[in-house]
């Protein structure tokens, strides 16, 4: 037999390895074009209702400063987001901790004529006022009817009434279930001293209230007296220095809360020596209502608003017919006017309450919380939105 040239040999070798290759190649392309395919039907298989939307925060502040300032500086702009601690406006109030400073000096000049006063007075004045503040107390008792011991009377008089009517019916009982032989004289007499026992209970309370009542107007009467006789003892200078005292402690009071209002006012979490910072993170600012040297303070109008970026969700309509395909849970994907090729993930996580007309359509109202990276989305930029089945 003869040999096969070798040159030979390796060209058939050669073509039956690429045949299979060739092969096992389109069995591949087949199969993946048939993958694809699938998975192209299965995407347009999943049927979503279309929606409309708007991306809205639940958290907004308005940021207001209600003393004088002036706007010296803005360090943002408009729609700009600001992390914990950044500056926001600085501001100029020295009038302002001008006027802090003169009340803290008010303050201390009554509390040094206070302290000088006091010092020349009589004690009898001392004894005079704690005679006159007894009495007001122990007077607005009997004019309000509120007086505490009387009340108290009065309650405990609420259950002995109680307890006398259920004694009474009781024994009322007792004598029918007596006289037809169900109970011993005995029963029946102990039901009787019981009924006796709660009578006099509620008697002896309304005698306590009347001798309480009493005993209060007593105690008013002995008060004036004394009152009276003190005062008497009085010179017309302790009685021009007990007047004194009383109307300084009164200015040094009223100084005191002006002075707490005033402080009040700059020890708020946004403001920062003197600045306006941010004082959570991802705050979004917007809507500044001031420029460079606006004079502000006068009224209740805010500086800015400020949102909170982690609160951001996509508020949509959604037409009636459709409300049945609806529940919260529902997966959504949201695509921005502001970039159309991006795509972001959701949820329902509110759907209202009611149904609600709105441009000649009946729709109702859903929040969609968005899930992961917000990209573009801010408040106030709209939406197309699918809701999933």
């Amino acid at each position: 037999m003869k040999k096969l040239n070798t040159s030979i040999v390796i060209s058939i070798i050669s073509a039956l390895c690429a045949g299979i290759l060739l092969t096992a190649c389109g069995n591949q392309v087949k199969e993946t074009s048939e993958t694809d395919t699938i998975e192209t039907q299965q995407t347009a298989e999943r049927q979503g209702i279309d929606v409309f939307g708007e991306v809205k925060a639940y958290t907004t502040r308005d940021i207001i400063i209600d003393f004088p300032a002036r706007v010296e500086k803005i360090h943002i702009k408009d729609g700009e987001m600001v992390k914990k601690g950044d500056k926001i406006i600085t501001l100029n109030f020295e009038e302002y901790e001008t006027d802090i400073l003169k009340k803290k000096n008010e303050i201390q000049l009554y509390e040094g004529q206070l302290k000088q006063l006091k010092q020349n007075i009589n004690p009898l004045v001392g004894e005079v006022t704690s005679l006159r503040n007894e009495l007001n107390i122990k007077q607005s008792y009997i004019d309000s009817d509120k007086d505490p011991e009387v009340k108290a009377l009065q309650r405990a008089l609420e259950l002995a009434e109680t307890a006398q009517k259920t004694a009474k019916k009781d024994y009322e009982v007792n004598k029918e279930i007596f006289e037809i032989g169900g109970i011993s004289p005995k029963e029946l007499e102990d039901s009787k001293q019981n009924l006796s026992s709660k009578e006099k209970e509620k008697d002896d309370l309304v005698s306590a209230i009347e001798m309480a009542k009493t005993n209060r107007k007593l105690e008013v009467n002995e008060l004036r007296a004394a009152l009276k006789s003190s005062e008497a003892q009085l010179t017309n200078t302790d009685k021009q220095n007990e007047t004194g005292v009383l109307e300084l402690e009164s200015k040094l009071n009223i100084a005191k809360l002006d002075l707490g209002t005033m402080e009040k006012k700059l020890n708020k979490s946004y403001i920062k020596e003197k600045d306006i910072i941010a004082d959570t993170d991802h705050m979004i600012i917007f809507d500044i209502t001031c420029n460079e040297g606006t004079i502000i303070g006068k009224n209740e109008t805010p500086v800015f608003k400020a949102m909170d970026e982690n609160t951001l969700f996509v508020s949509v309509d959604i037409p009636e017919e459709f409300i049945g395909k609806a529940s919260i849970g529902n997966e959504v994907s949201i695509v921005p006017y502001a970039d159309k090729d991006k795509s972001l993930r959701g949820k329902i996580m509110r759907l209202g309450a009611r149904a609600i007309k709105q441009n000649g359509e009946t729709v109702v109202k859903a929040d969609i919380k968005i899930e992961g990276e917000k990209g573009v989305l801010r408040p106030g930029l709209t939406v197309d939105a699918k809701i999933y089945e």
